[in-house]
């Protein structure tokens, strides 16, 4: 025992941090999946949590992933037969695909590894955050705001099945990917670029987060060390077109296939106009609720599903796409009010995807504690001071990563993959609110 303490004492701050951290993490995320699986095994009334939605196993992603099991290739998103799709990014349904493989079809083992596989990406997250959280404030502060985070979004990351995980992952390496570039002298841009066609390739938005992070990144970089240096400023155009063309091969795969296929130009998912259409067109204020969700082809055998079948998928996007740009052009004052209310959805106040919910949680404690990412984004622009390269792409993240869907369509588990900077954002807001509170405490001078 005595030599056990003596190991112990003689480990390195920085090493008791390091286990202090994965073990929180592991703490937290072992009882959150607790919390979730209690829940699953009860799923009647509850005032404190919401139902679990984790069977619908990411609607058309299961239904492709089981086309593709089937040996029917990468076709019929809505669960019946209608042919080859590109409704849905292919990297999740091909993970999905694969581990229905691994599974022999068993719809509850695939469950349970998609959980794993969804456990694991929240983990990693975990240690991450907890890891950044220590450059601004080494003494607890990212401790608290880990379990108090991941309960703002406790239903989007444990109590559903969809891409949220994947796409969490991805951020957090493009995260990574752009402190590296910010730190590195000579970054790579095979790196950055094959990020970028992968991310790209989980989500449209994703791959555009990955280009304007590394973008911005370089573009601050060769700004602040290289004022007078053409060459240096040159090169950093030529990095740029460097990443654009690897990602571009990277895609370029999957494009072919879909203008093999579907006869059409699709970078990576066909359902932008339908997006739109929806939320312009079908929705009331322009925030997606279970009421549009209802007229989703995937629903069930309604209008949508029948014009799809009937006109195919690429006429099916055209012919929406026409009535969306008719009708915002038509009551273009319409479309700002729409932006507007998914602005406020999205950074300001949560709308609840059902009609009505019986959980406390959503309805008060998540409407406490929404906006403090969003002021704290705000907060950090105007006491810019410094370009530390976490913090810039923690926010060059968070905004790009729902700029679009305020400018589309907006739903409320499309920003449960921001849940990593949002909770950076507001470790760094918090702690140097609290150096400024110190500082004028003692009566310091600022040199």
């Amino acid at each position: 025992m005595e030599s056990q303490q003596r190991a112990l004492l003689r480990l390195s701050s920085s090493t008791k941090a390091l286990i202090l951290d994965f073990s929180w993490a592991f703490v937290v995320l072992v009882v959150f999946c607790l919390v979730s699986d209690w829940r699953r095994a009860n799923p009647g009334k509850c005032l404190i949590i919401s139902h679990d939605m984790s069977e619908s196993m990411g609607a058309e992603y299961n239904a492709i992933a089981a086309a593709i099991v089937s040996g029917k290739g990468f076709s019929d998103p809505f669960m019946t037969e209608s042919g080859p799709t590109a409704w849905m990014p292919p990297v999740l349904p091909a993970i999905m695909a694969l581990c229905y493989g691994l599974c022999s079809d068993d719809r509850s083992y695939v469950i349970l590894l998609l959980r794993s596989l969804q456990a694991s990406s929240i983990y990693f997250t975990a240690i991450l955050f907890l890891r950044i959280s220590r450059r601004f404030h080494p003494f607890g502060l990212g401790h608290v705001i880990l379990p108090i985070g991941l309960l703002t979004e406790f239903h989007g990351l444990f109590q559903r099945l969809d891409d949220s995980w994947l796409i969490l992952m991805v951020y957090n390496l493009v995260l990574i990917n752009a402190i590296s570039v910010a730190t590195t002298r000579n970054p790579s841009s095979l790196r950055s670029g094959c990020l970028t066609g992968f991310a790209a390739l989980c989500s449209p938005i994703a791959g555009v987060v990955a280009f304007c992070s590394v973008s911005i990144t370089i573009l601050i970089k060769n700004s602040l060390l290289y004022r007078d240096d053409i060459s240096r400023k040159r090169g950093k155009l030529s990095y740029l077109l460097c990443v654009s063309a690897i990602a571009s091969v990277v895609l370029f795969p999957w494009i072919l296939r879909n203008f093999l296929v579907l006869n059409a130009w699709i970078p990576v998912k066909s359902n932008l106009a339908f997006e739109l259409w929806q939320s312009q067109c079908v929705d009331d204020d322009g925030v997606l609720d279970i009421r549009t969700i209802l007229q989703h082809p995937w629903s069930f055998e309604n209008d949508q599903r029948r014009l799809y079948l009937d006109l195919g998928e690429i006429a099916f996007c055209r012919v929406r796409w026409r009535e969306a740009t008719i009708a915002i052009l038509d009551n273009p004052v319409s479309f700002i009010v729409r932006i507007r209310n998914r602005f406020s959805a999205a950074c300001l106040v949560p709308v609840e995807y059902t009609v009505k919910s019986d959980n406390f949680l959503n309805r008060r404690i998540r409407a406490l504690l929404y906006p403090t990412p969003f002021l704290a984004f705000i907060f950090l622009i105007f006491q810019y001071r410094d370009t530390c390269p976490v913090t810039t792409n923690v926010a060059t993240i968070y905004f790009f990563g729902l700029i679009p869907f305020i400018l589309i369509s907006f739903l409320e588990r499309y920003s449960v993959p921001l849940i990593s900077m949002k909770m950076i954002l507001v470790t760094v807001a918090v702690s140097r609110m609290m150096a400024a509170f110190r500082f004028k405490a003692v009566g310091g001078v600022d040199h």
